[in-house]
């Protein structure tokens, strides 16, 4: 079982996806993120940016056709949803 390091640290992120084929977005690490990443089983590599920096989301979904919504960004709650694909 793999158990790869993901390439940033980051928290109050979301994520979808399987054990195989992972995804985590968004985030808090010391600043708000919009970035990506994309587990294969074993490794993480860089993926997509969100349209907007936030933490704090709801998820769902997989790799490819996940769902990004709602959120909190610098300084507003958001209510957009994003897709990743």
């Amino acid at each position: 079982m793999g158990v790869g390091q993901m390439n940033g640290h980051r928290r109050q992120g979301a994520g979808c996806g399987t054990q195989t084929a992972g995804l985590v977005f968004g985030g808090y690490n010391g600043g708000y993120l919009d970035t990506t990443e994309e587990y294969n089983g074993s490794i993480w590599t860089a993926g997509g940016v969100l349209n907007e920096i936030k933490r704090f989301m709801g998820s769902a979904g997989t790799q490819t056709a996940g769902l990004c919504f709602g959120g909190e960004g610098t300084i507003v709650y958001k209510n957009n949803t994003e897709e990743y694909n």
